[in-house]
């Protein structure tokens, strides 16, 4: 906090630079959540639905109750976003 550098640990890559010996020390630093500490979850993309997208509400409702609904809602947001569509292919419904 003193100085704003930004150290980067991972469990699953290698440090690029060595860390401070101090690095637990929550006078000194301060550790960024998890995405699930954030609660990014369906709440969240149902609050932004409601406010930002109030024509489609439903659609993102319907999308958020199955499994995979995140890759469905970027298909849904991606013309909104960039003016392109999706470049994969449509799910057929079970």
């Amino acid at each position: 906090m003193e100085t704003g550098k930004i150290y980067c640990h991972s469990e699953w890559v290698d440090d690029v630079e060595e860390l401070p010996d101090d690095l637990e020390d929550s006078e000194r630093y301060i550790a960024i959540p998890d995405k699930r500490e954030l609660d990014l979850g369906k709440p969240l993309v149902l609050s932004f639905a409601r406010h930002h997208l109030l024509d489609d509400y439903d659609k993102v409702r319907e999308i958020f109750s199955r499994a995979g609904a995140y890759a469905r809602f970027k298909d849904l947001l991606a013309p909104l976003i960039d003016g392109t569509t999706s470049s994969k292919k449509p799910r057929k419904k079970r």
